[in-house]
């Protein structure tokens, strides 16, 4: 197989808006076809669509008005794909006819996305990128939407707070999500959207148990509560017989089902962020004042093995969180008619994107975030800073007239299922002419040049029959809404058990930066994307990194370690050593999705006997400066009980059951459990609260000699936050 790279010429059909859109549909595709059993023009692809403003001139158009989903999706049938893209049905009309509030959602084969994919389409679509993949037959396709907002509102006493954890793997039935009533358990979940769950027979069930949802299904505290008490037997629960009623285990449809684990990520972190035992009045203080809403992702989109892209269901998660959000008032006491307080717990992050607030995911999170603080300003949303702090996934370059010229190694792995994808964005101001990136592959592959001298710059990775194992490209922040322009590298799988080939070589890909810099300074961030397997399911994605020699992994004599890193010959840093030459840098691994105004930004700490010198976890991503501001955490929780006692304890799947689970992931919903704490008292509970209250437990001051510095902390550790399920293992 000869692998080669091409340029396609401005008039080429090749020429997309997004790259990465044609590489996933056009190549990444060649994986999901054979996963799904399906032909690749039949898979439906989850969309989502950053709309464009209308022309000038447009009639009844406002200044600055962006599309409606009506007019996209007017436009694309009347260009003959009607057959080809449907609107989900769980937007509502007005949604549907007013001008789009942020990102929205389609769902489209991909002879839609090759139209809808140019640079000059006429499809009212500015940006967008594609996440999951599907058959027909998993899918709600209809013309009229639902109509969730009929239902009766939902009465709640004062001091309510609302509960909305969007995860995967939960195990709703477990304990710590319901009540008992009069002997009998009485679930806690106001409303469960689970995207991976199977029809049900509705026959036996109450009415109001299920309301309809496009893809999954989605159930209410009726159905739940129903399902619960069949299952009942001398007040234990038949897990076994409660997941298959509702739909979670379905062996016959689905190879994976996280909840059929001892230990799933969604019961752990949603146990932390909102559980109670059912007859602790301790813990639970007043009955009634937890409601969740729950978002079950799909379990074969968390584990996509070709990017990772669950988090385009975030929109539609936050759709359906916020719909349901709005059913609740507070039946009496002085806030009588008004909405409780919210707090939206969504514990997975990324290592690529801008990091600046621009991307996608990041506008959806401030769009849902505004439109929550529209019915009650009082309404958070908290992420975890991420775990990469050791991934060798971002580095940080300044090109100079002394230092024209950078150059870093990319290692790709072999055996990997996954795709592996770097992306370099420039700083804000960078001049288009200035930037030149240059790739070589191993194994004698030639070399390609882009430059950001246009607005555009493409090269695809072909073999002999033109099939893409490889894309390249630079995109100007003119053709979209970024702040900066940006290079990326995307690879196909270096292996499969399937014969979905050709495959990207394994091995060094050698990135070179050039700049013929005049004046001042030229920088750029690298970051790799995340694309490893996530613990507990089975596909083989291995992790790409940067294998630079100057980076020091571990302490050794010689190395100018951070004050905060224990010296001890052998032992993995913590830091990133002072005058360091590295390039790749510990430093700038914050999430990418933390670049956003108003979220609650979490990091985490392992607890020591002396609490005050507790270190930051190894892998607690660092915060960076990006074009003169600060990106740092808000704050840090415990992630680990101890140096040998590795996660923190909450739910396991199995109900009555309890394990440990470490990472940021734990860390952020015990400080959502704290938000909540205070707004049902009627205090702050927002970023300023949050910070106030971390120096309250935290102070700098000269005793307080172990304090990590805010890029890792922020401005402290929550150190009397209480271990909530004990520590008995």
């Amino acid at each position: 197989m000869t692998l080669k790279w091409k340029k396609p010429d401005d008039k080429s059909n090749e020429r997309s808006l997004n790259p990465a859109v044609t590489f996933r549909t056009e190549a990444v595709s060649r994986i999901i076809a054979n996963d799904l059993g399906i032909r690749e023009d039949d898979i439906w692809w989850l969309v989502l669509i950053d709309p464009a403003i209308k022309p000038a001139g447009t009639s009844g158009n406002k200044e600055d008005e962006v599309y409606s989903i009506n007019e996209i999706y007017l436009m694309a049938t009347e260009a003959g794909f009607a057959e080809d893209v449907a609107v989900p049905p769980v937007y509502e009309r007005n949604f549907r006819s007013d001008p789009a509030p942020g990102p929205i959602s389609l769902y489209a084969r991909r002879t839609y996305i090759r139209a809808a994919n140019t640079p000059d389409n006429k499809s009212g679509i500015k940006w967008l990128e594609v996440g999951g993949a599907f058959r027909q037959d998993e899918l709600t396709i209809q013309d009229e939407p639902f109509s969730p907002s009929e239902t009766e509102k939902v009465p709640v006493e004062d001091g309510t707070v609302v509960m909305a954890v969007i995860d995967s793997g939960m195990a709703v039935g477990h304990e710590l999500f319901r009540e008992t009533d009069g002997g009998m358990p009485t679930s806690r979940m106001a409303y469960y959207w689970n995207m991976d769950g199977s029809a049900v027979d509705t026959a036996p069930l109450p009415p109001g148990s299920i309301e309809p949802t496009w893809i999954g299904n989605g159930w209410t505290a009726v159905g739940l509560t129903h399902c619960l008490r069949e299952n009942m037997h001398q007040g234990l629960l038949d897990d076994a017989g409660f997941y298959a009623a509702i739909g979670t285990t379905d062996w016959g449809r689905r190879k994976h089902t996280p909840v059929a684990h001892r230990q799933s990520h969604g019961t752990h972190v949603m146990g932390l962020c909102a559980g109670y035992p059912s007859n602790d009045q301790v813990l639970c203080g007043l009955p009634g004042k937890r409601p969740i809403i729950a978002v079950n992702l799909r379990a074969v989109d968390v584990r996509d093995p070709s990017g990772n892209l669950f988090v385009f269901w975030l929109e539609q998660a936050l759709v359906y969180i916020i719909d349901r959000y709005k059913r609740f008032v507070i039946g009496d006491g002085p806030d009588k008619g008004k909405h409780p307080p919210l707090v939206i717990n969504f514990s997975f992050g990324n290592f690529a994107g801008p990091h600046d607030g621009t991307s996608l995911i990041e506008r959806q999170i401030d769009a849902a975030l505004q439109q929550a603080r529209n019915l009650n300003v009082n309404s958070q949303f908290v992420l975890p800073a991420g775990n990469g702090n050791q991934s060798r996934c971002h580095a940080r370059i300044e090109l100079t007239s002394c230092t024209p010229s950078q150059s870093l190694p990319w290692q790709v792995q072999p055996a990997d299922r996954s795709v592996s994808a770097v992306q370099m964005w420039l700083d804000d101001g960078v001049h288009n002419d200035t930037v030149t990136l240059k790739i070589k592959g191993p194994g004698g592959l030639g070399e390609v040049d882009l430059s950001s001298a246009g607005i555009f710059d493409l090269a695809l990775l072909t073999d002999d029959s033109n099939k893409i194992v490889g894309v390249a490209f630079y995109l100007s922040p003119l053709l979209t809404d970024f702040d900066r322009g940006y290079f990326g590298v995307y690879l196909f799988a270096t292996d499969s058990p399937e014969d979905v080939g050709p495959f990207a070589p394994a091995g060094v890909w050698d990135l070179t930066v050039e700049a013929d810099v005049k004046k001042g300074t030229i920088g750029a961030h690298f970051w790799i994307e995340r694309d490893e397997t996530l613990p507990g399911f089975f596909e083989f994605g291995r992790q790409s990194y940067f294998n630079e020699a100057n980076y020091a992994r571990f302490y050794e004599p010689g190395v100018d370690a951070n004050a905060l890193d224990d010296r001890l010959i052998g032992a993995p840093l913590n830091y990133d050593p002072a005058n360091s030459p590295a390039l790749v840098r510990r430093t700038g691994t914050l999430s990418g999705f933390a670049g956003g105004e108003d979220a609650i930004l979490v990091a985490g700490f392992v607890e020591a006997s002396d609490p005050k010198a507790s270190p930051m976890a190894l892998y607690s991503s660092t915060g960076f400066e990006l074009d003169g501001s600060n990106v740092y955490p808000d704050t840090s929780a415990r992630s680990d009980d101890s140096p040998l006692m590795r996660g923190v304890l909450s739910a396991g799947s199995a109900s009555g059951s309890f394990v440990a689970l470490d990472g940021t992931s734990v860390s952020a919903p015990q400080v959502a459990r704290w938000v909540a704490d205070q707004l049902a008292q009627g205090d702050p509970g927002g970023p300023v609260a949050v910070a106030l209250a971390s120096e309250a437990m935290d102070p700098t001051d000269p005793s307080n000699t172990r304090k990590p510095p805010p890029e890792r902390t922020g401005c402290g550790r929550m150190l009397d936050l209480p271990r909530l399920f004990g520590q008995k293992r």
